[in-house]
């Protein structure tokens, strides 16, 4: 998920020490929705970082929100504004932007396409308040915008990875990966039926100069689903179309990546389709 903080006299303090704070109840002892939602941000979350009118970085969640006491640097520079000492912490990787964008240049497109549980206002602006959703529209917007002028390789993988983070991972295999299913299919070399467990833990890969994690396809796991599934569309086994083995097959994976990690190359959670059902 895409999230969005608003950031003012604690940016200094938070962006030195890759964190954001917040404390559970507002100064009057009250619930406040920006603190709440602090506990829905899980690792690898992404979250733009609006300073003072400007969004001037994005960054990675390194581990869920947890409870945590105010730090000692943020209490120092409070001011006159004290907080309650116990809060919400997200320790947090930032990637600074080569050139911040201007909050007041996303309003008049904010106000065109309002989303009411975003994190702008009807009239474009900003709501205030510590952190904020973001809809979908909006986040690839603002990553849009920002990739305009970042200059920052690092930076542009990471905006790369936010966009892409709103989609489930649904690419086909490649030509050398088809071939060695294929072959696999016809010398029915090491086939096996499901057995509803997993035989091994997922293997990790990047791809295409990003720095985000996905499953490595096996091969092996994908003859296995395509001839248990008799070489047909689990959609629609009827579609002739897909009785052809000597064709690039299209397996797409079912579950979101972070909700099962370690078991998206389980033959339980792959299903073969026909292009068009996609």
């Amino acid at each position: 998920m895409i999230f969005l903080v608003n950031q003012g006299k604690t940016w200094a303090q938070e962006r030195a020490g890759n964190f954001l704070w917040s404390p559970q109840l507002d100064k009057a002892g009250h619930q406040n929705a920006g603190y709440v939602l602090m506990q829905n941000v899980k690792k690898g979350d992404y979250i733009l970082h609006n300073k003072g009118g400007k969004i001037a970085a994005i960054s990675v969640a390194k581990d869920d929100c947890y409870t945590a006491v105010q730090p000692k640097e943020v209490r120092d520079n409070s001011g006159e504004y004290k907080w309650d000492d116990n809060g919400f912490r997200i320790d947090t990787e930032y990637f600074d932007f080569s050139t911040p964008l201007l909050t007041a240049h996303l309003a008049q497109w904010a106000k065109l396409h309002h989303h009411k549980d975003s994190c702008f206002q009807i009239d474009g602006k900003l709501k205030l308040r510590y952190l904020c959703n973001i809809a979908e529209e909006d986040a690839r917007y603002i990553i849009n915008e920002a990739l305009k002028t970042e200059t920052n390789a690092n930076v542009k993988a990471i905006l790369y990875d936010a966009i892409n983070a709103f989609a489930l991972d649904v690419d086909i295999y490649d030509e050398d990966d088809s071939e060695a299913i294929e072959a696999l299919i016809s010398s029915q070399d090491g086939i096996e039926r499901y057995s509803g467990h997993l035989k091994k833990s997922q293997s990790m890969t990047t791809t295409g100069g990003s720095t985000k994690e996905k499953p490595k396809r096996d091969p092996q796991i994908a003859a296995n689903a395509l001839s248990n599934a008799k070489y047909k569309c689990e959609y629609d086994s009827s579609d002739k179309t897909f009785l052809r083995k000597k064709r690039l097959m299209q397996l797409f994976i079912l579950q979101v990546l972070r909700q099962l990690a370690n078991q998206l190359q389980s033959q339980w959670n792959i299903m073969t389709t026909i292009s068009m059902v996609h």
